[in-house]
């Protein structure tokens, strides 16, 4: 599938439009991966949407297994945490298990299975490793809008882009460490959780965002002051904004002891609910 460029339609008609093809290629691979993408809140805050929002996560080969970015749940027990999926309105559940990554920015909850006729999740079914630099992917998730109409509301928005660096051991602003893709584009809040997966294959997610990288440009102008007999000067630079995104491959084999490989994705439907017993916890 080709890259979407803007078209005369600007920003927002360039992404209907991927949304439309990524819509019309589900009849084709079976699966929709803004079926897998949620919201995350915090349940004793869940009735009001512009409040307790946390950040997106998306379902990873199992209906019941969601990843997200660690920080996004941050110091909070399984049951503060409360899952939303969008094309439900009013449907929640809460968390029954986080485990966490020793380093890495990265969550996997379990919850309870979600199998509703015509409007089930549809998890992503795997990662990939051989990604490049220039690669171009879509990013999907719930960034917080500061401005306009739905001003402290999540709202739903697809994203291109591509990678334009890698860093191997990459020190996160919160103190986490992995292998991280730069993104070409900003990384706004309440998109951290979310996936990045590749046009071409959607079934297939490469990364997940996780926070902003900022840079500063070449100089604009100067001021020279001089007070007391000494001379400062005073420069200033615009400051641009580059997202980061953990790079899957790198936490696979932490990932596949929460979200084990599935033999087929042709599930029965009364099975499709149904995920597998984690390494430390009773039951799902």
């Amino acid at each position: 599938m080709e890259s979407i460029a803007p078209t005369e339609l600007g920003r927002a008609g360039a992404a209907k439009e991927a949304r439309d093809r990524i819509t019309e290629r589900t009849h084709v691979l079976g699966m929709n991966p803004l079926r897998s993408v949620a919201r995350l809140r915090l349940w004793e805050r869940r009735e009001d949407p512009t409040a307790g929002y946390l950040g997106t996560c998306f379902s990873y080969r199992w209906q019941n297994r969601l990843v997200t970015a660690a920080h996004c749940v941050a110091g909070l027990e399984p049951s503060e945490v409360a899952v939303e999926t969008p094309w439900l309105p009013g449907f929640m559940m809460t968390a029954l298990e986080i485990h966490r990554h020793p380093t890495a920015d990265i969550a996997v909850l379990e919850t309870g299975g979600i199998q509703v006729a015509g409007a089930e999740v549809q998890p992503f079914w795997g990662t990939v490793g051989n990604w490049s630099l220039g690669e171009k992917f879509f990013a999907y998730g719930y960034p917080v809008d500061v401005l306009g109409p739905s001003a402290n509301l999540p709202t739903p928005r697809l994203f291109t882009g591509y990678f334009q660096r890698f860093m191997q051991d990459y020190e996160a602003y919160t103190g986490y460490r992995y292998l991280a893709g730069e993104m070409s584009f900003a990384c706004p809040a309440g998109l951290s959780g979310g996936p990045l997966f590749r046009p071409g294959a959607q079934v297939m997610v490469v990364a997940l965002a996780t926070e902003n990288l900022k840079s500063a440009t070449t100089l604009e102008s100067f001021e020279e002051r001089t007070k007391d007999g000494k001379s400062t000067r005073v420069e200033y630079r615009e400051v641009i904004s580059y997202g980061t995104a953990l790079m899957l491959s790198n936490v696979s084999d932490w990932l596949d002891s929460y979200c084990p490989p599935r033999e087929s994705y042709i599930v029965p439907a009364s099975l499709a609910h149904a995920g597998p017993h984690s390494p430390d916890s009773k039951s799902s």
